[in-house]
């Protein structure tokens, strides 16, 4: 049996980026803390397991390789962050919305996490 790989667990705006009086829902108003960005992609490429609770689904789509969704204290979905957003339903029954652009690929028959995989799957390659 090999050892457990160590785990980092963040929560909350303040901890990785800073805690704005409103809800950040862009890109453009996200900031991460100093050194933060940096730290999480480090202690990741160190093998620690990074675990990070957020309702904002494009930071998911940014940054995430798994996902878990939770609704009313238990698993609702868990996956893939493409096989989770594939199931826009489930993710509407738990109050989660995926970013505009994984809806706009949903229905067009392709699940996409960015503006990139969009061009490229509407470009044929």
């Amino acid at each position: 049996m090999s050892a457990p790989r160590p785990a980092v667990f963040v929560d909350r705006d303040g901890v990785i980026n800073q805690n704005l009086p409103e809800y950040v829902r862009s890109w453009e108003a996200f900031r991460f803390l100093p050194g933060a960005r940096e730290a999480v992609r480090r202690l990741n490429e160190a093998g620690s397991t990074i675990i990070a609770v957020t309702h904002t689904m494009w930071v998911v789509a940014e940054y995430a390789h798994r996902a878990v969704v939770m609704k009313d204290g238990r698993v609702a979905l868990f996956g893939t962050v493409r096989e989770v957003f594939a199931q826009e339903e489930k993710l509407r029954e738990a109050a989660l919305r995926p970013p505009h652009i994984v809806s706009l690929g949903d229905s067009l028959g392709h699940t996409v996490l960015s503006v990139e995989e969009m061009v490229r799957v509407t470009e044929g390659g």
